[in-house]
């Protein structure tokens, strides 16, 4: 690990140093952004991928004119339902 690595990566690195110690092999998973059923479709405080799934729902029933989507554009986000998350992580457990 390296002070330039970002808190995300030294989390899944941190695996390497123990792996190494055991003599053993480890593989770290860290989801990106999920949604799906039971998430937080609130107006105000959803996360970004429920509030966008919300906005551009309301915007195709004709209830929303427009979608509006704050920041710049310029961070790159990652999106993943929730179902393929899980099957991914039994992937990765199996094999």
């Amino acid at each position: 690990m390296n002070d330039t690595q970002s808190p995300r990566s030294q989390r899944l690195n941190c695996a390497t140093p123990i792996a190494d110690s055991i003599g053993d092999d480890f593989i770290s998973v860290m989801p990106t952004n999920l949604y799906g059923p039971n998430d937080n479709y609130h107006p105000l405080n959803s996360h970004v991928s429920a509030a966008l799934i919300r906005r551009f729902h309301e915007a195709k029933l004709g209830t929303a004119p427009e979608v509006t989507v704050w920041e710049s554009g310029k961070p790159r986000r990652e999106f993943m339902a929730a179902d393929d998350a899980a099957d991914a992580r039994i992937f990765v457990m199996k094999y």
